[in-house]
């Protein structure tokens, strides 16, 4: 029955737009999207009929192409509604958001696959809803022709927001929805990726700076939901996420010692301000915890094309590169944000870039520290607040030995050595 009532309004609507009275044709229109709104609210047996007549209306040669380009403003934001009723509704709905990318405007099914993730950001519960449309938005960017930067700036802001909800209820035992959804990140990074090879110049630049924001900001999320039997299967997601570095121009060591988001967004047309740049909040954890996962996985570096050890030998032998280095930990040790395991691993980093490290030699010629100072005073609060509150006594211990090896042994300078005396006279107080 509901089959039957969508092929009468579809009827009508074909015949609408043949009259040329648009007061009909929005109607119509709005009788078969209605239609398939009530259908997805309240599912009768059909229902996935329901879909697979839309789909094959949307690719039938013979169908108004006045009628599916009217329809193709406004199906997404119904469609979608589909995806949870089962898993054959999830393909068909999937198919039909695809044939819309095909055969309507890339700028305007931008727009409206944004407003739909922008209405429902926070109000879908699980992956699924959110991996269509991000896969949707991942295929309309290669379909942009012109003002590809600006496009992608639009969008970008609620992918991350969208990615930024899975991350946080992502639910452990459906893994493999979560892995088709990280497909969907990764499919975003490429696809800005391939727009970047289309570009020449400044734009090419500026786009290219924006893929390395968004790969850094990812792995700061998925390092945030990162629990210590889940190590092994998200070094595997920020593999992937690793490749990406590169071809956006960043090694290990420049991450570590020199990585500046101001400079970034000092390159960022002002039209854009602060609001599009916000959205990269957590790029400059990435920067850090990119290195630190290369350091947890071989594998891992090699996909970034680099060797984790290679770059810790390299800031051993530079006395001031490691101190800019410790103090790139300085979001990281100190947040409640990040789970014990990854501030374990970020310990691990210091005591291997401070291993074999000599005092410094009363001839050797001082460095100002001045700059570097509050980002060093916040990872010995991290510290501290590791000795103190973690939750093992190995930990604990390591922690101890990393403010030992990285201050008290390697360093005699006076400014540090009180900040050493008021760490310890805290902790002993």
């Amino acid at each position: 029955m509901s089959v039957l009532r969508l092929k009468e309004a579809l009827e009508v609507c074909s015949r609408s737009f043949e009259t040329g009275d648009v007061a009909d044709s929005d109607a119509a229109v709005a009788g078969v999207v209605g239609h398939l709104a009530s259908v997805a609210e309240s599912p009768p047996p059909d229902a996935e009929d329901v879909l697979l007549e839309i789909d094959r209306f949307l690719s039938s040669p013979d169908s108004n192409q006045m009628v599916v380009d009217a329809l193709s403003l406004e199906l997404p934001e119904v469609i979608i509604k589909f995806v949870l009723l089962s898993d054959k509704c999830r393909e068909v709905a999937e198919s039909i958001l695809d044939r819309l990318v095909s055969v309507g405007s890339p700028r305007e099914m931008l727009s409206i696959f944004c407003e739909v993730l922008d209405t429902h950001i926070n109000v879908y519960k699980g992956a699924i809803c959110y991996t269509l449309l991000l896969r949707g938005l991942s295929k309309v960017f290669l379909c942009i022709q012109r003002r590809h930067v600006e496009q992608v700036k639009v969008a970008l802001p609620l992918i991350l927001k969208a990615i930024a909800a899975v991350y946080s209820e992502s639910d452990e035992e459906d893994i493999d929805s979560f892995n088709n959804f990280f497909g969907v990140v990764i499919s975003i990074g490429t696809s800005i990726k391939e727009i970047c090879q289309k570009l020449e110049g400044r734009r090419k630049n500026e786009l290219r700076a924006i893929l390395g924001l968004y790969v850094l900001h990812n792995i700061a999320l998925i390092s945030k939901n990162t629990e210590s039997h889940m190590v092994s299967s998200c070094s595997s997601l920020v593999l992937q996420l690793s490749q990406f570095l590169p071809f956006c121009g960043f090694t290990y060591y420049d991450l570590l010692t020199s990585f500046d988001f101001g400079t970034i967004a000092g390159e960022q047309p002002e039209v854009d301000g602060d609001d599009f740049m916000s959205c990269f909040s957590f790029s400059m954890d990435g920067a850090s915890l990119a290195v630190i996962w290369g350091h947890i996985s071989e594998e891992v570096a090699k996909a970034a094309g680099e060797h984790a050890m290679a770059t810790l030998n390299k800031i051993r032998d530079d006395r001031h590169g490691r101190w800019k280095a410790l103090g790139s930990l300085k979001s990281i040790l100190p947040s409640v944000d990040y789970p014990w395991v990854v501030k374990s691993h970020s310990i691990d980093l210091i005591l291997s870039m401070t291993d074999g490290t000599n005092p410094v030699e009363s001839n050797e010629v001082p460095i100002d520290f001045s700059s570097l100072m509050p980002s060093i005073f916040a990872v010995l609060k991290g510290i501290q607040r590791t000795m103190i509150g973690a939750p093992d006594a190995s930990l604990r211990k390591k922690a101890f030995l990393a403010l030992k090896k990285a201050w008290f042994e390697d360093y005699k300078h006076f400014t540090f050595y009180y900040y050493h005396m008021l760490v310890v006279r805290t902790l002993y107080a």
